[in-house]
Formats: structure tokens, sequence, C-alpha cells
């Protein structure tokens, strides 16, 4: 599964990027993509299907209490970028700020299972998750993608939200690491 989230994040990124340029043909393209293959083919129900966690997890108002590895990866790209995408859509993933402190109980056990192995290379989620926590201050000519903070999480205005990086790193070394 993770070799295709992999793919998947790689091709909605290569058109996230000539979007960006105001490439109104990416932008539709990535639009396409995103409402009719991704959302229903990985983002509309929850991968994680069995054993008691999953039971405890179900009960959960949110949707992405469900959400494999994968599966975060991929609604992380797209929250990162949704300022590309400019849709008003009824799917949690791009609507739903999910990746909080607050959240953090309901995915933390997924991504604890992600820490099992970091050589040759760390999941895919954790790429996400860096991608979504940080800002690029490198120019686009730049071979070397420098990374800073971000001042606050992508999509806490909308939400009401005042998401901080600081403190969602200080929830993910708490629930997930140690």
């Amino acid at each position: 599964r993770e070799p295709a989230a992999h793919a998947v994040c790689t091709l909605l990124n290569t058109f996230f990027r000539l979007a960006k340029n105001e490439n109104e043909s990416a932008r539709a393209i990535v639009l396409k993509i995103v409402q009719d293959c991704v959302m229903p083919l990985f983002l509309e129900t929850g991968d994680l299907v069995d054993g008691e966690d999953q039971k405890n997890r179900s009960q959960s108002s949110s949707p992405f209490a469900t959400f494999s590895a994968e599966q975060i990866a991929i609604a992380l790209n797209l929250q990162t970028n949704s300022g590309v995408l400019n849709i008003d859509s009824t799917q949690p993933a791009l609507n739903e700020l999910f990746f909080t402190e607050d959240t953090m109980s309901l995915i933390s056990s997924t991504l604890v299972g992600t820490c099992g192995v970091n050589q040759p290379r760390t999941h895919l989620v954790w790429d996400a998750i860096w991608l979504y926590l940080t800002v690029s201050e490198s120019s686009d000519n730049s071979a070397v993608d420098k990374r800073q903070l971000r001042s606050q999480i992508v999509g806490s205005d909308k939400s009401g939200t005042h998401g901080n990086p600081v403190d969602m790193l200080a929830t993910i070394v708490n629930d997930v690491v140690v």
C-alpha cells in the first residue's frame, strides 16, 4: 500500500507545483484527479478494519480515526496543498482539520505502527507530516529545499483553531515517539 500512496502523492505534487504557477490546466487536472479518483478510491472510508483497536476507533466521531498511515499521508498531502485546489467539498479529508493536538490521540496508534523500521528510509507518512508542518524558504530554481516551521498549521485559520507546529511536534513526541 505504501508504494501506491507514494505514487499518488508524487503524481499530485507534480500537478500542485505546476498549478501554483497559475497554470489553469494543471489546476483543472489535479482537481479532476482529486475529486474523481483520490477521494472515492482512497479517502472515503478508513482502511483499518480489524481488531479491538478498530472497534474503539470506529466509535469515534472523526472519520480519520480509521485511516491507515497511507491514507493519513494522502490526506495531509491534500491539506498541505489545499490552497491550490480551491474546491468546496463535503469530504472531511479536504475540509476538516484533522492533524491537530486534539485529534492526535485518534491517529497516534497508526503512526506508532510506522516507527518500527527507519532504515533505509522512513514511512511516507512522516514525509507528509514534515511537509505539512513546514514551508519551503528556497527559491524555485534551488537544488536544495530548505524548510522552516510554519507560523501556524495549514487550514487552522479556516477552522477557527490556531494550530502551532511546535505544539504539534511536542504532541507527536509525547503520543507517538515516547
